[in-house]
């Protein structure tokens, strides 16, 4: 190899090493000041009793309802991970693997359905359960989908009737919204 050709690839090297290191700040960036906006309810102590038995998968994405492929980077909620998932009478808790764990509280809760996909994944089929809740910010709220493939297709139908259900309880006299629009 020719020291042309070697300063050539050590200048692509330095090209793609800043351009990684640009996109990274910049998704730290997004991350921090979108924590600064948005606020997590902690889980009580008390969740109540449990509706469904401890779900194994993965937890995906949370993204913008009006835009799926919008990630909400803040809290962690954009990075997929491990997860275990569980629906109390409280809400529905989300132990996330490597991150905070997720806890929806009953009333943030709208739906559950199924979808094909969300930001960072696309499985076909209705492979996804997305949870539909509204999350705090400094300007009110806004409605979010959480991403969630499970590991066993049965528990899909398990957690989406669970969810639907403790909306329509937390909510007496109307049924869970139903998405105009599926991702």
């Amino acid at each position: 190899m020719t020291s042309e050709q070697v300063l050539a690839v050590a200048v692509l090297v330095l090209v793609f090493a800043g351009v990684v290191a640009a996109m990274a700040r910049s998704w730290l960036r997004r991350e921090s000041a979108s924590t600064a906006v948005t606020t997590l309810a902690p889980a009580p102590a008390d969740l109540g009793t449990p509706r469904t038995e401890a779900m194994e998968g993965t937890y995906v994405s949370t993204v913008d309802a009006d835009d799926p492929l919008t990630r909400v980077p803040g809290h962690g909620l954009g990075r997929r991970s491990a997860a275990v998932v569980r629906v109390h009478d409280a809400g529905v808790v989300v132990e996330r693997e490597g991150e905070t764990d997720l806890f929806v509280p009953a009333a943030d809760l709208v739906d559950a359905h199924r979808a094909s996909g969300v930001a960072g994944k696309h499985v076909g089929g209705e492979g996804l359960v997305l949870l539909r809740w509204r999350l705090t910010t400094s300007e009110g709220t806004q409605p979010v989908d959480t991403g969630l493939r499970l590991r066993h297709p049965a528990h899909r139908s398990v957690l989406t009737d669970a969810v639907r259900a403790l909306v329509a309880d937390a909510s007496p006299g109307t049924s869970p919204s139903t998405p105009t629009e599926e991702s």
